[in-house]
């Protein structure tokens, strides 16, 4: 059955049956014992951002350079330039804005 067929039997567009289709072969693929149940959805994944493994550093010392901040209002650029001197091979775009 090609997607024109299948979206007239399901009554919606293209666009969902294909949808439905590509679903249908995934749980067909990695759980066939699945198919007899129609409420069974797959999981949903989740997008993890690589992280900068420099950051754990960045974050333990970001405490202590606020500290050293005079004003009352932590200003962003004094604070990313202490950050560069004190690491100069630590992060090296602006991670603050």
């Amino acid at each position: 059955m090609d997607s024109g067929q299948l979206a007239a039997t399901l009554g919606v567009s293209r666009e969902p049956a294909n949808k439905y289709r590509k679903e249908f072969r995934e749980i067909e693929r990695l759980y066939p014992e699945k198919l007899d149940n129609f409420r069974y959805r797959l999981p949903k994944k989740k997008y993890v951002k690589p992280t900068d493994p420099r950051y754990p550093e960045l974050f333990a010392l970001l405490p202590g350079l606020m500290e050293q901040e005079t004003t009352v209002q932590v200003q962003v650029i004094p604070l990313w330039k202490s950050y560069r001197i004190a690491r100069p091979k630590g992060c090296s775009l602006n991670q603050f804005g």
